[in-house]
């Protein structure tokens, strides 16, 4: 007994449409090809997890490093007393 061929057209639909939102695969399982379509489901949303994992901790470093903005102006800009009407200027322009 053989199984009916499967339509082409509905399978591409099935691997584009689902995969446009991140569900990879979706037309490999309705082809027959049902252990490539899991690993390309599964494993897309392992890659996904990693990658995402990966971005918040170096967003999260870099933001830990560049500290608060105020902080970070403050230090290089100060008034210097000399000057008039207490203009803000770099620390290197200040005698």
């Amino acid at each position: 007994m053989s199984t009916p061929p499967k339509d082409t057209g509905l399978a591409m639909i099935l691997e584009i449409l689902p995969g446009i939102f991140g569900f990879l695969g979706i037309g490999h399982i309705y082809a027959g090809y049902t252990t490539t379509g899991i690993l390309l489901l599964i494993g897309w949303w392992v890659i996904l997890f990693i990658l995402t994992v990966i971005t918040v901790l170096t967003a999260g470093l870099g933001i830990f490093c560049q500290g608060s903005a105020d902080d970070s102006r403050a230090y290089y800009l100060r008034a210097c007393p000399e000057v008039e009407h207490g203009k803000i200027t770099l620390v290197s322009a200040c005698r």
